[in-house]
């Protein structure tokens, strides 16, 4: 039940920011847990964009000690998606969907509590994990936002 709780305060307080940051703000956590999410929003991420017919753009740049960006970049690969990465030079407008992502933890006090927050064009997807024996444990469903 806590849990849950969790979950729905983390989700209603990451919509109040007024400003977006990006990136993964917690590098520190099990690597377990990197691959964990990564692999589960691949998962996610075919169900409803096609592996083949989908190119993400990447908003926001992946520095190589970001262990879950690498991995996302990877896997998208890996599963067929056409992936350009950040460029500052370059304009992501043209074809293809502008990928942002933010690897945190909650405001709200709960120990091994993380949430991943994927802005894809104007549709946000969240999901929280539980970091149990160094991998990453669903702690709910994915929500959206369109």
């Amino acid at each position: 039940m806590i849990r849950i709780l969790a979950f729905v305060i983390s989700i209603a307080g990451m919509f109040g920011c007024a400003t977006e940051r990006f990136g993964n703000f917690e590098s520190n956590a099990p690597s377990g847990l990197h691959e964990g999410i990564a692999a589960d929003t691949i998962h996610h991420l075919e169900k409803i964009y096609p592996p083949a017919q989908t190119q993400f753009n990447f908003g926001q740049s992946i520095p190589k000690s970001d262990r879950f960006g690498m991995l996302l970049v990877d896997s998208l690969r890996a599963k067929g998606y056409a992936v350009k990465e950040y460029s500052p030079k370059q304009s992501v407008s043209g074809t293809g969907l502008r990928l942002q992502y933010v690897i945190d933890k909650p405001s709200i006090n709960v120990p091994d509590l993380y949430r991943i927050k994927l802005k894809i064009d104007d549709v946000t997807l969240t999901h929280a994990y539980e970091a149990k024996n160094n991998t990453a444990l669903s702690a709910g469903a994915w929500a959206k936002m369109e």
